[in-house]
């Protein structure tokens, strides 16, 4: 009898995402803007203000911001835009993230809510043999694509509507790092939508530290893509 899990190739999904502001025709890759998070969660976690796993790998997988995600929920393909992690297990906690998706993604509810108040909504949950079996093999690439019924998968409302999920942490811990990395990919999309707003550029910008006079329209920082921003620079 054929499984009725089908199978989620990890090394398919994208590493990458390049989002292209409509209002500024500004772009840029947002992976390095989730990779740059990856000390500070582990500072976080060497402070004990989350707590890691034995492992320590991490898991992230995000969707499509803006999108309609009730139509993809079930084709991993469609569904995630960036795959992100570290660790040994990298692999087996990207699926995780990935599989936590599908329930987000298709009850329009976080999966800690689902978890809590309505577990009777998850389907096609990926059974736990399955799971001792991926644990099997540190290297594996191909896992069973189902709801991971756990904590992590979150949707967050900023300029952008978003929808994001972490696998790593204790399951309640999860949303929390997932809010984390999602509002700062809200931040640098708004920045790429509104440039003459900057305060203080990221690593992903290259800041122009001439000195200026005050009120004289500067360039002040090349993105990423090589776009100049202008802005004025006013004295202290």
């Amino acid at each position: 009898m054929d499984s009725p899990f089908p199978p989620l190739d990890v090394t398919l999904l994208p590493t990458s995402f390049v989002y292209t502001s409509a209002s500024s025709g500004l772009s840029a890759d947002l992976a390095p803007v989730v990779a740059e998070l990856e000390p500070i969660i582990s500072e976080m976690i060497a402070r004990g203000v989350i707590n890691g796993n034995d492992s320590h790998s991490f898991g992230f997988a995000m969707a499509h911001p803006d999108h309609a995600w009730e139509a993809v929920w079930n084709d991993p393909y469609q569904l995630v835009a960036l795959a992100f992690g570290w660790g040994p297990f990298v692999n087996r906690y990207i699926a995780n993230a990935a599989r936590k998706l599908r329930p987000r993604a298709r009850a329009g509810v976080d999966t800690q809510v689902q978890r809590l108040l309505r577990p009777n909504g998850f389907d096609l949950v990926v059974p736990e043999e399955h799971i001792a079996e991926e644990k099997q093999e540190p290297n594996r690439t191909e896992f069973f694509w189902g709801d991971f019924p756990y904590d992590g998968a979150v949707g967050l409302e900023g300029y952008h509507h978003h929808l994001g999920a972490v696998s790593a942490h204790p399951k309640q811990q999860d949303p929390t790092v997932a809010r984390l990395i999602l509002s700062h990919v809200d931040q640098a999309m708004y920045d790429l939508d509104f440039p003459e707003d900057h305060i203080q550029f990221p690593d992903w910008c290259s800041v122009h530290k001439a000195e200026r006079t005050k009120g004289e329209k500067v360039c002040t920082a090349t993105l990423a893509t090589g776009h100049c921003v202008f802005g004025t620079r006013n004295a202290a």
